[in-house]
């Protein structure tokens, strides 16, 4: 009798370390859910704009544009304890692979996002949130991201509320922002011209040098970064200026360099300091 109990309790022991090893290596279900929202939340298939109410805890395939109304939220789970809020007037595209179990990227179109991740996985578990001026990524932590303005000028603001963020921005990257620092952005779409201040706290930024190499500036709080870019379709050259401003308003770094390639500007890789080349 002894023996079947204790048959027992270790195939129920080891179901649940399965269940775990499996919950650890597949974090992001294949789908997403509206686990609650209240007001007016709508929503549109991939590529539709037909958008119809939401919900509550109905599962929705990936690629799906969410919105909330004036005086509304809505509580998306990515999965079990990895979770969006979306305040009011936030739109938002949830996208990413169905079998790729690791990554989700959330493009930010309006409003308001705040991102809790699960710190307690062991396998990576990363979200990207895109804005039309920078990307936030990080595992495990918490941020904030908030974007307003028009086609013509963009204000993006991010907060690390927990744990480790990453801010990459066009020829512009922090690789690491820790709890309660943030970073306010401000320019056009087409990158022409970046404008990054440092609202709450000190860390340092990856900008490039006059040789167009990656050089780690420390930032003070409330320093300012502004990135002037231009090209030139005869020579298919980009013209890229950088410059660093003190707390106190003065100039004390300046870059200037060249760089070969097409007028669309990608946004920075983003990776952690330790994986720079």
């Amino acid at each position: 009798m002894k023996m079947n109990r204790d048959h027992f309790l270790l195939t129920l022991a080891c179901a649940a370390f399965g269940l775990s090893l499996t919950a650890g290596a597949t974090p992001f279900d294949p789908v997403f859910r509206i686990l609650r929202y209240q007001g007016e939340c709508r929503i549109a298939p991939s590529g539709s704009a037909d958008f119809a109410p939401v919900r509550g805890g109905k599962a929705y395939p990936l690629g799906s544009t969410v919105r909330t109304a004036a005086g509304s939220s809505a509580q998306i789970a990515l999965s079990d304890n990895n979770e969006c809020r979306l305040d009011a007037g936030t739109a938002v595209i949830v996208e990413g692979e169905a079998e790729d179990r690791s990554n989700r990227v959330i493009r930010l179109i309006a409003g308001r996002l705040t991102v809790e991740l699960d710190d307690k996985v062991t396998t990576p578990s990363r979200v990207e949130v895109r804005t039309p001026l920078a990307t936030a990524s990080a595992e495990k932590s918490r941020f904030e991201t908030t974007l307003s303005g028009s086609n013509d000028l963009y204000e993006v603001r991010h907060e690390c509320l927990a744990g480790v963020l990453r801010v990459s921005a066009s020829e512009f990257e922090i690789p690491i922002m820790k709890t309660a620092d943030t970073i306010l952005l401000s320019g056009d779409p087409s990158h022409l011209y970046l404008r990054a201040r440092t609202t709450k706290g000190a860390y340092p930024v990856n900008i490039r040098n006059d040789a167009g190499e990656l050089e780690s500036v420390p930032m003070k709080n409330n320093s300012v970064i502004k990135i002037w870019q231009r090209y030139s379709v005869p020579e298919g050259v980009r013209g890229i200026v950088n410059r660093v401003y003190t707390p106190d308003g003065l100039s004390a770094t300046n870059f200037s360099y060249t760089q070969r390639g097409p007028a669309t500007i990608a946004q920075m890789s983003g990776v952690p300091p330790e994986e720079q080349p």
